[in-house]
């Protein structure tokens, strides 16, 4: 029973760990991407997919964590990137980076998520794909799909930054 315990101690303090990492990279993003002048898009929120349920104690833990961005220059386009790491049922496990254009402009933070999540079409890592509309509303859009383990330092994290800057 003792090494059950342990064993339980042990992946809770690896979940722990995950996720400030995860958060440390996200801070890092939000400082890259200030940096070429794109701002946060909307608040500090980050993950998605949660429940406080009993009878949904599967989605206890978030399943990924996301961060969009715009630029006061731009009103039309959004950038950001999912970071998918357990199963899902809208996203492979990888780091999910995307732009996307709305005309006249950009309504809501989500129109990156509602691209990817209504075209379906992302299911293994590939270099790019364009998605086109969201239940009327015209979006136009393209997305690069990394490695979850891709970013192991600041320069990799950078590199994804200038990918996802790179998008058109």
């Amino acid at each position: 029973m003792e090494d059950k315990v342990k064993n339980l101690e042990h992946s809770f303090a690896y979940i722990k760990t995950f996720y400030r990492e995860l958060a440390q990279m996200i801070s890092d993003a939000d400082d890259l991407m200030g940096k070429k002048g794109w701002e946060v898009f909307g608040d500090s929120g980050v993950t998605y997919g949660t429940s406080k349920s009993l009878n949904s104690s599967d989605r206890w833990n978030p399943s990924l964590a996301f961060r969009f961005y715009h630029t006061p220059n731009d009103d039309k386009c959004e950038r950001g990137f999912i970071v998918s790491y357990d199963k899902n049922e809208w996203f492979p496990i990888g780091i999910i980076c995307g732009v996307v254009r709305e005309e006249p402009k950009i309504t809501d933070r989500n129109s990156l998520w509602y691209l990817i999540t209504e075209n379906k079409k992302l299911d293994s890592p590939s270099e790019s794909i364009q998605l086109t509309s969201h239940r009327g509303r015209n979006l136009d859009g393209k997305v690069s799909i990394m490695s979850l383990t891709g970013i192991q330092n600041k320069k990799d994290l950078n590199q994804m930054i200038e990918r996802l800057i790179g998008l058109e």
